[in-house]
């Protein structure tokens, strides 16, 4: 198996080879450290495989901006060919829905009351255009291989119209609007799957806004020498993020047994679907430095091993069970406290008993494990 210094350098030049930006290769070596080391080798063979089957895939927004040259105004030239497909998909949706059509001299569209106009991947346009038009401008985008788009302009419902369609379609978007308001009227046509697409989107952000102002304010309690109060927070959501945050910044947690889940399936299975994309969410998100691996993975694993544990205790049988070292099973040992101290006894050195022709682990009035040479132990 390799050493993480090979795959690090595998996806430098990888990176290179993609011409890829700093920012990317810097976050692609972060998800290789966070990647499980048996899973490494088939995560770096699919990064070479997308630079050969889809190279050019993974280009961001400023590099796609970047690229565009411009002429000696600071204006981006565009494709001839693209105009005239986007001046046809839009010509046939003015013409389908009866509205009024006029090409402009600069390159633009009126269509109806509104407005589209180009400028490299930057999109123009007008609010009071109804979203089909902001639609079809996504669409055509989307079909003729268009890597995204660039919002530019400061009306909210512009921004949320443009916002909207690229996420209908798939299209990639830069600036477009932190929140859509699907209670506005210009929504009100959306098919339900695209409502859903929307909702994921308001609420990833929302989790990442929420989560970046309590990482804030648990830096700042730390400072102050104060401590998280876990038993206050209810919301399974709203425990995740506390959590996830209080781990980033060092900040002491109470009142949060071992046994304790963070987030508890069996008594909020309606809330699966929320834990999952907010998990999505911070895990964009967090200093991946200061919490190496997702915190509520290791704490949720560390409670469902305690609870494992708990039940071989009740059943008699054993307390850990059996675990797996260097590829042979081994028997794991006892654990057992005696005036406060915590011990790894091992099974030999547990009492038996014989219980209906079984014999079972020999257990006090109190539910705890006797050990052979010590009948009072705890």
């Amino acid at each position: 198996m390799a050493d993480i210094k090979d795959y690090e350098d595998q996806i430098k030049e990888i990176g290179k080879n993609k011409n890829w930006s700093d920012e990317k290769i810097k976050k692609e070596i972060e998800k290789i450290h966070d990647t499980h080391e048996s899973e490494r080798e088939s995560y770096v063979d699919k990064l070479k495989k997308e630079e050969n089957d889809n190279d050019g895939a993974a280009t961001t927004m400023k590099e796609l901006e970047d690229k565009v040259p411009e002429d000696k105004e600071g204006n981006k030239p565009e494709d001839k060919d693209l105009m005239e497909k986007r001046r046809d998909a839009l010509k046939k949706y003015a013409d389908e829905n009866g509205l009024d059509f006029e090409e402009e001299k600069d390159g633009s569209f009126k269509i109806g009351g509104g407005r589209v106009a180009y400028n490299g991947p930057k999109i123009y346009t007008s609010a009071s255009a109804d979203y089909g038009v902001f639609l079809t401008v996504a669409k055509t985008e989307k079909a003729n291989g268009s890597k995204g788009v660039i919002i530019d302009g400061e009306s909210q419902e512009f921004k949320e119209k443009v916002t909207a369609a690229c996420i209908q379609t798939g299209l990639k978007f830069k600036n477009g609007a932190r929140y859509i308001d699907l209670n506005s009227k210009y929504f009100k046509n959306l098919d339900e799957a695209t409502k859903e697409k929307i909702t994921d989107y308001n609420e990833k952000n929302k989790v990442e806004d929420n989560y970046k102002a309590k990482v804030a304010e648990y830096k700042k309690l730390k400072e102050n020498n104060g401590s998280l109060d876990f038993s206050q927070i209810k919301d399974p959501t709203e425990r995740l993020i506390a959590y996830t945050a209080a781990k980033e910044t060092g900040l002491n947690i109470t009142n949060l047994a071992n046994d304790e889940l963070i987030y508890d399936e069996k008594k909020n299975p309606e809330k699966k679907k929320d834990i999952e994309r907010a998990r999505a969410a911070i895990n964009g998100v967090r200093d991946k430095n200061a919490v190496k691996e997702d915190a509520f993975d290791m704490h949720e694993r560390r409670v469902k091993s305690l609870q494992r544990m708990r039940q071989e205790v009740k059943d008699g049988t054993r307390h850990r069970g059996e675990y797996t070292q260097d590829g042979q099973k081994k028997e794991a040992q006892l654990r057992q406290t005696i005036n406060g101290t915590t011990y790894h006894v091992d099974r030999k050195d547990v009492a038996t008993e014989n219980v209906a022709g079984k014999e079972q682990y020999k257990k006090n009035n109190i539910g705890k494990y006797m050990l052979r040479n010590r009948e009072g132990g705890r």
